[in-house]
């Protein structure tokens, strides 16, 4: 499809270009026109990671509305939550986790996921927040009742 023809030098797409300039109203428009969400350039970095790195946080959420898929890594193992806590950006990262971004895929480089990277960073106090936070909506609310084996 042509919508998804990349440059050659950097295996960027229209969709990289328009998320580069922070124009949701293209990004979409592209989306719409079946431009494909997780096209990787030649670095792997697929919009949503592209997203995330500007701290474009209407274009994140344009780009997963539209399916893109939220755990995608770069070259080096990053992810867009990865990306999100090393900006120490506490919102794009509460945006990431609600949509179901996994926080302990680690990269390739250091080896460390987006809670070890939080947890590192002594000024990473509200991010490492947000991920304690959606820690604690995953798990299943105690009754009190024990459904054990009969004895």
């Amino acid at each position: 499809m042509i919508v998804n023809t990349r440059d050659f030098k950097t295996g960027e797409t229209a969709l990289h270009i328009v998320v580069a300039r922070r124009d949701a109203t293209w990004t979409g428009f592209l989306l719409q026109k079946g431009a494909n969400p997780d096209v990787r350039d030649k670095s792997g970095t697929t919009p949503l990671m592209l997203a995330t790195q500007l701290r474009f946080i209407e274009g994140v959420r344009v780009l997963l509305s539209q399916k893109a898929k939220i755990d995608e890594a770069n070259n080096q193992g990053e992810t867009a939550l990865i990306r999100a806590v090393q900006l120490r950006d506490s919102e794009l990262t509460r945006v990431l986790l609600e949509q179901g971004a996994n926080p302990d895929l680690t990269d390739t480089i250091a080896g460390l996921s987006a809670r070890d990277y939080a947890t590192r960073d002594r000024r990473a106090a509200a991010v490492l927040a947000e991920i304690e936070k959606a820690d604690s909506k995953k798990k299943p609310e105690s009754t009190g009742q024990f459904f054990g084996p009969e004895g």
